[in-house]
């Protein structure tokens, strides 16, 4: 019998994990399980030991990457270049792996018992790197389960969501911007789209649209939308915290002295429905932030989208306006020629947890809302455990350029700040999980 240990997840950073798994592989112990892994990313990077390492949950990407010598068992679905570089040894993904799987491996063995996403194996040094089931059941007995071969993976489409409302100081962009992060953390790839010439998104991601984009010369979402040659990867700016790392089409000021500019340009309704066709591939979930109002960057956004969430915040004033969105959006669906535009549903921001009658009520209001017309009667109101709390330290993360996932790894912050960025975060987690389970992505 292997000699092993359990670490549980749930309370260490990923660097922290890490650093259990070498001194464990140190001790010379034989096997270690990893429970509550949440999609964490770049676990066992790096690695060089014997030590079996089992993770019973789903992951990030890069897991197992630029190992040297590794036995690696993940009981669920991977994010994108699991195994990417693989040296020796052998990882078994007991679900699907998105894109860059084995990519570039020079040895070892992976097997894959479910989709392998594109590019998945490319570049392979060794006739050892294969997903084949024979080899799977030489390396691994007992295993039974049909192997998908990498070529024959189908490319999953990811989706296109606006976050939609033209009540200002809902909470929307920085909405957007955690639940792109904790998605991320979950292991999906997201584009973030920013369409507001506010550009909050984009300073809320620590790009300043003057020293970072103007001065250095590069594209924005107006060249995206008023050059028809321009193409959406030379405008993408990447970006990293930690363990997380979103793509982001950055705004400029100047979007809005573009109004006239814009209604003039020939079928410009459908210009970034264009552009983002093809990278349905390559991302998850892409997400666009309009401003909050009907103008015409809105129906551009509208129009390229598959689907709609609608933060609010529960308050009289947001639930309000919430008719005058719901009508927006429905009007927008048809018009899309058989392109059903759904609402995906109603996520709560900025909620006051101590108004316990308030948010009752308010939760009644919506309800009612959402009743008066049929297309919208079955639209959800997302449940209590994703709504986000009204937290000072959502403000002050997107105040200095990260999502509150990164919030742990700022020295500039006291420890209850941390954990007010922990609670924070673990209620995005929460809403990016039920979007998942919404989407099927």
């Amino acid at each position: 019998m292997l000699t092993g240990t359990v670490v549980d997840c749930s309370e260490l950073t990923t660097r922290e994990i890490n650093q259990q798994l070498r001194t464990l592989a140190a001790e010379g112990l034989e096997q270690v399980t990893l429970t509550n892994p949440a999609g964490r990313h770049n676990l066992a990077v790096g690695m060089d030991t014997r030590m079996r390492i089992q993770i019973a949950g789903p992951v990030g990407y890069y897991c197992g990457g630029l190992s040297e010598q590794i036995h690696l068992e993940i009981d669920g679905n991977c994010g994108w270049s699991v195994g990417e570089n693989l040296m020796a040894g052998q990882i078994l993904i007991r679900g699907s792996a998105s894109a860059n799987a084995a990519a570039t491996a020079r040895g070892g063995t992976i097997c894959i018992l479910g989709n392998a996403g594109p590019r998945a194996g490319i570049s392979l040094d060794s006739e050892e790197v294969t997903n084949l089931l024979e080899k799977q059941q030489n390396s691994y007995p007992g295993v039974q389960t049909k192997v998908t071969p990498t070529t024959e993976a189908k490319e999953k489409q990811g989706m296109i969501i606006t976050i939609f409302n033209n009540k200002g100081g809902v909470g929307k962009t920085t909405l957007t911007i955690n639940l792109a992060a904790a998605l991320n953390s979950l292991g999906k790839r997201v584009l973030l789209i920013d369409i507001d010439p506010q550009a909050n998104l984009t300073t809320g991601l620590g790009v300043d649209p003057l020293k970072d984009v103007e001065y250095e010369k590069r594209k924005d979402i107006s060249d995206l939308l008023i050059d028809p040659r321009l193409p959406l990867e030379q405008v993408i700016l990447k970006r990293r915290w930690g363990n997380v790392q979103l793509d982001i089409v950055p705004s400029h000021i100047r979007l809005s002295d573009m109004e006239a500019t814009l209604i003039m340009t020939p079928d410009i309704d459908r210009v970034l429905k264009k552009k983002l066709k093809k990278y349905t591939t390559e991302y998850d979930y892409i997400f666009i932030d309009p401003p909050p109002s009907f103008g015409k960057v809105n129906t551009i956004a509208l129009m390229a989208s598959s689907g709609v969430l609608v933060p609010t915040q529960l308050a009289p004033y947001p639930i309000r306006a919430l008719e005058y969105v719901v009508n927006r959006a429905i009007a927008i669906d048809q018009s899309r020629d058989g392109e059903p535009l759904p609402i995906l549903g109603v996520a709560v921001s900025m909620y006051n947890r101590t108004a316990h009658k308030l948010a009752r009520n308010m939760v009644d209001e919506i309800v009612n809302v959402l009743a008066k017309r049929d297309e919208s009667k079955n639209v959800e109101l997302f449940p209590e455990k994703t709504w986000i709390p009204s937290l000072s330290m959502i403000s002050v993360a997107s105040g200095k350029g990260y999502p509150v996932c990164f919030a742990e790894y700022d020295n500039e912050l006291d420890q209850r700040d941390k954990e007010a960025a922990q609670d924070a975060l673990n209620c995005y987690i929460n809403l990016a999980k039920h979007l998942i389970q919404k989407t099927g992505v």
